[in-house]
């Protein structure tokens, strides 16, 4: 992939992707050029480009797509590069749609991720949206972190598709259920060893100004030895860049995610920017903080994994309907002494909770993650646990499974 650049002193001069012997050009805006080379950790059989890169000072930056468009782009094409070998869907949504494929010499198993681009998207929009999910991911290496492949042109339409390892295993939620379903127990300490490869990927992320904000089970997909790798991209910001212009274009992504999962702000920020009352400026000058929506959407996870259910339906505090979570907030420990006082109720047998049937739930948990889960989910965004606390905490340092017991649980 060869993409071009104004001759200034601190930009990539040449970078070349080569793909099976051919060279893709590409034409970009200003300080252009593609990050490294895309490597699979998931199997040894997947392709795996390699770039070439030649620079006045060896930075590599991410590329600026302003001025990309597809007349002007030689990218691999499904149908020719990439094949489908399924014509249903494994996913299909507003967004995008989720088909099971292989590259074109049939070697290996892939996902092609065809991101739809809605109408009312301007070109430029939509390849912002694309290759901000494709970046995101190219930056990442780590192992409970889904690695990308490639990224191609969907022919006789003005879209792109991702191309990510395919995992015959799955997503987490569906694999849980389908154990639920076969009456397959699960262990605590293999529950709590699932989550905390979660918790690992989500340190990772934020330690490279990633915040991902869909996090769920079935954004976590099980690979062929049982390890869990964060996926879905799509609403994803990297910290490091400037977002600015993107959401102010787009400020329903400043809410964006999964209803069970969302932080409560995330609902307050929603009702002020359609009543046109959002601070951007405030907002702006605190990302930082957007990590925190991943700590909270962690606490629910927890919640899937060892119950396979949600303390409330929501996290909306502006729907007087939303009981269950209205009383938590309202009776939620503001100081140690109080939070002290509520994990020594929460483990007296005793204590039924009967105005605060939410956090009556939370003695469902097992006693060494019950403080920790109630951190997480902390009203105030400021206040709540992160994944260093969790790690280093004396729940999750001692907790290990070895990955591949959750499938044999399937062979049993």
């Amino acid at each position: 992939m060869i993409l071009s650049s104004s001759a200034q002193s601190n930009e990539i001069t040449n970078v070349r992707l080569i793909r099976e012997g051919t060279n893709v050009s590409v034409r970009v805006g200003q300080s252009a050029a593609i990050a490294g080379g895309v490597n699979s950790t998931e199997t040894t059989e997947t392709v795996e480009p390699k770039a070439e890169i030649t620079g006045t000072n060896g930075i590599v930056e991410i590329p600026d797509v302003s001025n990309l468009t597809l007349e002007e782009t030689d990218y691999p094409i499904i149908s020719k590069d990439y094949l489908k070998t399924s014509k249903t869907p494994i996913y299909e949504g507003a967004n995008g749609i989720v088909l099971k494929g292989t590259d074109k010499k049939r070697t290996a198993s892939v996902v092609i991720k065809i991101i739809k681009r809605k109408p009312e998207l301007s070109q430029q929009s939509y390849l912002t949206l694309v290759f901000k999910e494709f970046e995101v991911i190219k930056k990442c290496t780590h192992k409970n972190v889904i690695s990308i492949l490639d990224i191609a042109v969907v022919p006789d339409s003005n879209e792109f598709a991702l191309i990510l390892p395919y995992f015959s295993k799955g997503d987490l939620l569906d694999y849980l259920c389908t154990l639920r379903r076969f009456k397959i127990e699960i262990s605590a300490s293999l529950k709590d060893s699932i989550f905390k490869q979660v918790v690992k990927g989500v340190k990772y992320l934020h330690a490279h100004d990633i915040v991902h904000r869909d996090l769920k089970p079935e954004n976590c997909m099980i690979d062929a030895d049982g390890i869990i790798k964060i996926g879905d991209f799509g609403y994803a910001l990297d910290l490091s860049k400037d977002n600015r212009p993107y959401l102010l274009k787009n400020p329903h992504e400043i809410y964006c995610g999964t209803t069970s999962f969302k932080a409560p702000e995330l609902f307050q920020y929603e009702a002020d920017i359609l009543a046109n009352k959002f601070d951007y400026d405030d907002f702006f000058a605190n990302m930082s903080i957007s990590k925190t929506l991943d700590y909270w959407s962690l606490g629910i996870i927890y919640w899937n994994i060892f119950l396979m259910k949600t303390p409330w339906p929501s996290a909306n505090i502006l729907d007087s309907k939303n009981g269950a979570f209205i009383k938590f907030k309202k009776y939620y420990p503001t100081g140690e002494s109080q939070l002290k006082k509520l994990i020594n109720e929460l483990n007296d047998k005793s204590t039924t909770f009967k105005n605060n049937l939410a956090m009556f739930l939370f003695k469902s948990l097992h006693y060494d993650s019950r403080e920790l889960i109630i951190g997480l989910l902390n009203p105030e965004p400021t206040q709540r646990v992160s994944p260093d606390q969790l790690l280093n905490s004396n729940w999750l340092s001692q907790v290990y499974a070895n990955p591949k017991d959750l499938l044999l649980l399937m062979k049993k």
